[in-house]
């Protein structure tokens, strides 16, 4: 079950990134707080706390709910493994993302009871 949450808090926090300027774990005054949670400009969502920390942060406003319309979106160029970089150096990515999101969906489904699909599509 560790490795479950693990994976999932990892990849909801890289899917939620936008940009992030790494700050410690806001106290419950920073939480209600108008003012900016270290980067530019003023937040609503505040830099969530995760290991390791993030580099930078624009937190937005509104909200992301999961649920059975969510999905979970392989860029073709990458889904059978990849990277943007592979031709021009010897770091290659061995991975293959339709077998992370299919991970990432079994943990999503354990952790929430939500099942949500994985499609491969360069239409988000």
């Amino acid at each position: 079950m560790r490795r479950v949450g693990i994976t999932f808090l990892a990849a909801l926090a890289a899917v939620s990134v936008v940009s992030v300027s790494a700050n410690p774990l806001p106290s419950t005054t920073q939480l209600t707080s108008s003012q900016p949670t270290g980067t530019k400009k003023c937040h609503v969502n505040p830099t969530p706390f995760v290991i390791p920390s993030l580099q930078e942060w624009d937190g937005g406003s509104g909200n992301w709910k999961l649920n059975a319309n969510t999905r979970i979106v392989v860029d073709p160029s990458f889904a059978n493994g990849g990277a943007l970089d592979a031709d021009s150096t010897f770091m290659r990515n061995p991975s293959n993302l339709k077998q992370y999101a299919a991970s990432f969906q079994a943990d999503i489904s354990e952790v929430t009871g939500v099942n949500v699909e994985v499609v491969v599509s360069s239409t988000y």
